[in-house]
């Protein structure tokens, strides 16, 4: 990301015997930890669990505007963001983004289906969003 190497180290759970957010979802966990020349940069928890869920809604991104809404309002529309990242995961040298993200995987052994949203708001360091990312891959 942005020409640097970058480390990451990621741990997953997933079990048939946990209860999942959503019904028909495969209960699961991931963390995944990024590093920079040995510092953290970056940190992001997803679950679709229900007692520790990451989900968020996806259709509340349009009401952030760039250049307008702060890291307050962010937190406000969305929630708690389910990991930071700084430079060099993000472009700005001098901004933290709040990361957004939610995975799901349901069906079985032989026909899984997986599902991915992502959302990325950077936020400058006066405290105003200065970038907005969505992702989104899979039957929603």
């Amino acid at each position: 990301m942005n020409d640097q190497d970058i480390k990451t180290l990621s741990y997953a759970y997933a079990t048939t015997g946990g209860t999942p957010l959503d019904a028909g979802v495969i209960p699961a966990r991931a963390l995944d930890l990024s590093f920079w020349k040995d510092t953290l940069v970056s940190n992001v928890f997803v679950s679709s669990f229900k007692e520790d869920a990451s989900n968020f809604d996806a259709s509340k991104r349009t009401a952030i505007v760039k250049g307008k809404t702060t890291r307050e309002e962010v937190i406000g529309l969305l929630g708690r963001p389910a990991g930071y990242a700084i430079y060099p995961v993000i472009k700005e040298k001098d901004g933290v983004a709040m990361l957004y993200a939610y995975n799901t995987t349901s069906g079985n052994a032989f026909n899984l289906t997986f599902a991915r949203r992502s959302l990325t708001v950077t936020i400058g360091p006066d405290e105003i969003v200065s970038d907005v990312s969505y992702e989104s891959s899979g039957k929603q």
